[in-house]
């Protein structure tokens, strides 16, 4: 089997359109990957990233919330987290 020259295109992403080339280095395509049988650019996905960390710490968030409940005891849950000045919801950095 003969593989792609480089800079063959291999598709286009899914939401921006760009043109995902083989051998390319630019982080569109780079970090391309098909997702679901769809294309998604390397800029793309590291847009996500942000929303992404977010839902993880909501989610990690509401865990700990349930198991502080079911022990009531909530000072190491009051420890763990923090909303910082721009009213988003924060791991504490020092809590281990």
């Amino acid at each position: 089997m003969i593989g792609l020259k480089d800079g063959a295109s291999v598709g286009r992403c899914t939401w921006c359109k760009t043109h995902i080339k083989d051998g390319d280095m630019i982080t569109a395509s780079r970090w391309a990957r098909i997702i679901h049988t769809k294309w998604y650019c390397g800029d793309c996905l590291l847009s996500l990233k942000d929303t992404v960390d977010e839902i993880d710490v909501h989610t990690s968030f509401m865990k700990d919330k349930i198991e502080a409940r079911d022990k009531n005891d909530y000072t190491e849950f009051n420890d763990k987290y923090f909303v910082n000045e721009s009213g988003k919801l924060c791991r504490n950095p020092g809590f281990k």
